[in-house]
């Protein structure tokens, strides 16, 4: 799914803009990338650079921002804005990973799959981010109409050191990921409106043809008796994790086990063994969190 033409309500980019205010002052250019209906501008400086392909208003180039470069000279420069998304995300990155050629802050609406330690693994790694705020169902414009997505709006800054870059976990001791209900101890859920949903198998075979790998997970116990495992997953809360999904809710096997783990802190002690994924938790809905 993308958003190319998919314009910010007025009130939102004020008040990103606002945030953002109070997160960096020694920028010497402002540029939005794809200025669409202004939004964003609107409450930039008046001497900040608007482009896009196809310009709806006075003082905006007509510009590709993926082949363009800013004026020569030695000055902070701040890219701020909604980009395109384009499928699965593709086109934000690109936007990203080209304003952080020369960029000093990225400041982007993005879709709420950035959230997640998967999509930011590919983005420039010497942007770190430094604020963070959840637009849950957010509205969007477009031909008059209005739309809603998951999105998050994120600002990074520029440094020398390169930032650590986490990869998802898809292992966990007290359970397996395996191929097929035959195997299974239960089934999750792994896409749509119910993710998350624990699955009992049926008993008889011709009962679980319902259950594809496609849209389930099928796990087995291994370190703990299978209804530890599951009465652990039956305290998970997956709201926050589908959000994090632009249009179809799911969940990834990384977050299955940050919720498996946060889930198991609260229903036994928990050891000091780091949790892997644990931070690739969202923060609730519509909550902004500086992460420095």
């Amino acid at each position: 799914m993308a958003i190319d033409d998919y314009f910010t309500a007025p009130t939102r980019a004020r008040d990103l803009v606002a945030e953002l205010s109070d997160l960096i002052d020694d920028v010497d250019l402002f540029v939005e990338p794809s200025t669409g209906g202004g939004a964003f501008l609107d409450h930039l400086p008046d001497s900040t650079i608007a482009l896009d392909l196809a310009p709806r208003a006075p003082g905006i180039h007509q510009a590709d921002f993926l082949t363009w470069e800013p004026p020569a000279g030695d000055q902070s420069i701040a890219i701020v804005g909604n980009p395109p998304f384009g499928h699965a995300g593709h086109l934000a990155r690109k936007f990203f990973n080209h304003a952080a050629i020369f960029a000093d802050y990225i400041a982007f609406i993005l879709p709420a799959s950035y959230a997640k330690a998967s999509m930011q693994a590919k983005l420039d790694p010497r942007f770190h981010l430094i604020h963070e705020c959840h637009l849950p169902d957010e509205p969007f414009t477009k031909d008059g109409a209005v739309h809603r997505f998951n999105t998050v709006f994120q600002v990074w800054e520029k440094r020398t050191q390169l930032r650590e870059i986490r990869k998802a976990t898809t292992t966990h001791a007290d359970f397996a990921f395996v191929k097929s209900p035959e195997e299974a101890d239960f089934a999750i859920r792994r896409v749509g409106a119910h993710a998350g949903k624990i699955i009992e198998i049926p008993t008889e075979p011709s009962e679980r043809q319902g259950l594809s790998a496609s849209s389930n997970y099928f796990i087995r116990a291994t370190g703990r008796a299978p209804r530890e495992v599951w009465a652990t997953f039956a305290h998970c809360d997956f709201n926050e994790t589908r959000s994090q999904a632009v249009a179809v809710p799911s969940i990834g096997k990384g977050d299955l086990i940050a919720c498996y783990d946060s889930a198991a802190c609260m229903t036994r002690v928990c050891s000091d063994v780091e949790q892997p994924g644990a931070t690739d938790r969202v923060e609730a809905s519509g909550q902004c969190i500086d992460t420095v």
